[in-house]
């Protein structure tokens, strides 16, 4: 007779609770898997493991994880266009931008990455401006970067120009 030990869910948390503090990535994904084997609608354990994923830079495991869970994938909208974003599925990844909420300057912010690297640069220019008019945190320079580079752009690759940067 095997000697299994049951299965302790508080255990299992307590457990992916020192792996996240740890980012101890490879962990979180395996222990968030057995929260999930034994408890499916398990939307934290869910989280950790798509998180995970994303920061180990396994975006094909992680898109198909987030098919074979559609239903709690609905509370990951932002992470999923980043994983499409990253394997260069621009197509889906603006379509999967069209669920996120129309305020989130996340989703504000990749769905100019996505325009950009589209080649639509007078959309990624507005979305851009419409985030830094917006946002109050430390990555005001590097957004102001991307977008003189989307202006610098947008007067190489076309006929209009978008140097006048006017942000206010």
């Amino acid at each position: 007779m095997a000697n299994e030990k049951a299965f302790n869910v508080q255990s299992a948390y307590s457990d992916l609770n020192k792996a996240c503090s740890a980012q101890a990535y490879d962990k979180i994904i395996n222990i968030s898997g057995k929260i999930l084997t034994k408890y499916p609608g398990e939307t934290k354990a869910f989280l950790c493991k798509v998180v995970a994923l994303i920061r180990t830079e396994k975006y094909e495991d992680c898109l198909s994880f987030l098919k074979k869970n559609p239903t709690l994938s609905s509370h990951v909208i932002f992470e999923k266009a980043y994983v499409e974003y990253r394997l260069n599925r621009l197509t889906e990844a603006a379509k999967t931008l069209e669920s996120a909420e129309a305020n989130d300057p996340k989703a504000q912010e990749l769905k100019a990455q996505v325009l950009y690297r589209k080649g639509d640069f007078a959309a990624a220019y507005a979305y851009l401006r419409s985030v830094i008019r917006n946002s109050q945190d430390d990555y005001s320079e590097e957004r102001l970067a991307n977008l003189t580079a989307v202006a610098a752009a947008e007067s190489c690759f076309s006929n209009t120009n978008l140097v006048r940067i006017d942000l206010l």
